[in-house]
Parts: C-alpha cells; structure tokens; sequence
C-alpha cells in the first residue's frame, strides 16, 4: 500500500510540473478576433492596443497572438502595469504605416513601456519601413532634427527577468 501513496505523489508531482510547463490556465488573446486585419493595408493599431489592454488586465500568464499575415500599424504604446504576465507571440509580419499623417510629432512606433514580465516570440517580423522615412531625416545636416519613429522599450525593475526570458530559447 506504501508503493501505491508514493506513486501518487511522484504522479502528482510530475502532473502538476507538467500542466505549469505547457501553459495550463493561460488565456490566449488573438488579435484576429478583435477585428485585426491581415491585409497589408488595414489599419490595425487601435485592435492591437485593445487585445493588449485585455490581456495586459487579465491576471495570470496571458498570450497576444498575432498570427501569420502582414498587420499595418500606425504608432502604438502599450503599457501598464499588468495584473499577469503578458506574452506577445509575433508570427506574422507588423509594418509601420507610411503616411506623413500618422507619424506627425510622434517619434516612435511601437513602444512598450513599464510592462513587469513581458515576453516577446516568435518568428515573425517588424518592418518599420524605413526607406520611406529616409528623405526626411535632416540630421546630417541640422542637429536639432526631428527624431524618426522607432520601436523603444522602457524598463522598470524588472528589466533583468525581461532580459532572461528574451534570451533563452
């Protein structure tokens, strides 16, 4: 009867490290249920900003999803001090929108600020569209130019555990 306790418990153990490790209890937050647009022309800022304010007042681990597709974006800031742990898994492509209207006075595009554990995957990708920015940027010439819009990351305490998670595989 001893043999049978002690495999209960090694098999409880072994099910709880399990259910931890593959995500049990995570809400997944995908953004093409909220109206985001694949297209390449869409705008899709405003839907990402409310999928992450979602997923960012949820509290235990929680997971934006962008999947496979090119998602248009003008600039965004996601911040907050979440109630969980937020990941955001990039599958597909995100591309900065090329307007002069959406950029105007704004020197960012994507920003990300004061998030405690934030994770960013996949294998996707973030196409800021530089080249059409290009024939703007004056600095060569003019020291007080205007900045051009660029993804930025503010950190608080946790930037070390942000750092971590990044780097491991």
């Amino acid at each position: 009867m001893g043999s049978i306790s002690v495999f209960r418990c090694v098999y409880l153990v072994f099910l709880l490290a399990f259910i931890s490790e593959v995500g049990f209890g995570k809400m997944v937050f995908n953004v093409m249920n909220d109206g985001a647009i694949a297209d390449g022309i869409t705008d899709n800022s405003k839907v990402f900003e409310n999928v992450f304010n979602k997923a960012c007042q949820s509290e235990g681990r929680n997971l934006m999803l962008i999947p496979r597709g090119t998602y248009m974006l003008g600039p965004i800031v996601l911040k907050e001090p979440c109630k969980g742990q937020v990941e955001i898994q990039i599958i597909g492509t995100l591309k900065a929108l090329t307007n002069k209207v959406s950029t105007i006075n704004v020197n960012h595009w994507i920003t990300f600020q004061y998030i405690d554990r934030l994770v960013l995957r996949g294998g996707g990708k973030l196409d800021g569209q530089g080249a059409s920015a290009w024939d703007d940027n004056t600095c060569i010439k003019n020291p007080n130019c205007k900045a051009l819009p660029i993804v930025s990351y503010y950190f608080n305490k946790s930037i070390l555990n942000w750092a971590k998670k990044w780097s491991s595989p």
